[in-house]
């Protein structure tokens, strides 16, 4: 059963999504991460946004 989190649920975490997005979280918070994410696909967009963000920041400018 695939149950979407609520909005409230999306707030409770979105302190975590930088965190969560470059992997910088404790094993105990990365895993309550990654079961609202994997059921949430606003936090699934957003955490791609950050992690593309990321990649690209990381690359040498031109």
């Amino acid at each position: 059963m695939n149950i979407t989190p609520s909005s409230s649920d999306c707030l409770d975490v979105a302190d975590l999504l930088v965190d969560y997005a470059e992997h910088s979280l404790p094993p105990e918070q990365t895993a309550r991460m990654a079961a609202h994410v994997a059921n949430c696909p606003r936090c699934q967009e957003r955490v791609a946004q950050l992690q593309e963000l990321g990649a690209n920041l990381k690359q040498p400018s031109p």
